[in-house]
């Protein structure tokens, strides 16, 4: 591909981005993401500041983070409806915590827990969420109850894992708890808004309770 072609491409590729940031703060970020997907080596980090956040997010270079930022931030997933003003959120299959962060940031007065399994996730996730005081990580699965799972499928894109309920002296089983712990656990009666990207384990959340 010559350089004029290379150029459309990329241009064609970055028209979303462009036109949620608007052209230059757009250009900005569409290169940034790029270098997060192609151009880093793999196992660098690439930090992207977005107009509407506090503080950059860093994106694990050769990931799906980039995926992962392009369906919260480009597709606006992040920025569902949300009737009045949320104080308590919990965030389940929090990934690398872009979701907690965008919740943070539109909803400042509020407490998100962010929920993940897996630990190279979680670290990317408290890295992403520690300049936010209201954010509370949490390395545990949301179940519907307390139980302790592995990954099934450790082979699949980080933000696809699956999970099943194992013995609890499995080697590498995660801790899990039900809505119902979360909601002690805080003292809370209630969950403002509760969003899950569970891979699946909804069915088994929702079967109880």
């Amino acid at each position: 591909m010559n350089p004029i072609e290379s150029m459309r491409s990329f241009l064609a590729w970055s028209r979303p981005i462009l036109e949620v940031y608007r052209p230059l703060k757009g250009l900005q970020i569409a290169l940034r993401l790029r270098r997060a997907m192609w151009a880093a080596q793999h196992g660098a980090t690439v930090d992207i500041r977005l107009p509407d956040l506090r503080h950059p997010v860093t994106l694990r270079a050769g990931t799906s983070d980039a995926a992962v930022f392009l369906q919260v931030f480009v597709q606006r997933q992040g920025y569902f409806p949300v009737d009045g003003t949320p104080k308590f959120i919990v965030d389940a299959g929090a990934n690398i915590g872009l979701a907690s962060v965008c919740l943070a940031n539109r909803f400042p007065g509020s407490t998100v827990v962010s929920m993940e399994i897996d630990p190279s996730n979680f670290a990317a996730l408290a890295n992403n969420c520690c300049r936010y005081p209201t954010v509370v990580p949490m390395q545990v699965g949301l179940w519907s109850h307390a139980a302790t799972l592995a990954i099934e499928n450790p082979e699949a894109d980080s933000w696809a894992f699956r999970t099943v309920e194992v013995a609890p002296d499995t080697p590498g089983a995660i801790q899990a708890i039900g809505v119902a712990d979360v909601m002690d656990r805080f003292g809370k009666d209630r969950i403002d808004v509760l969003k899950i990207d569970i891979e699946g384990a909804e069915n088994e959340l929702f079967s109880a309770d």
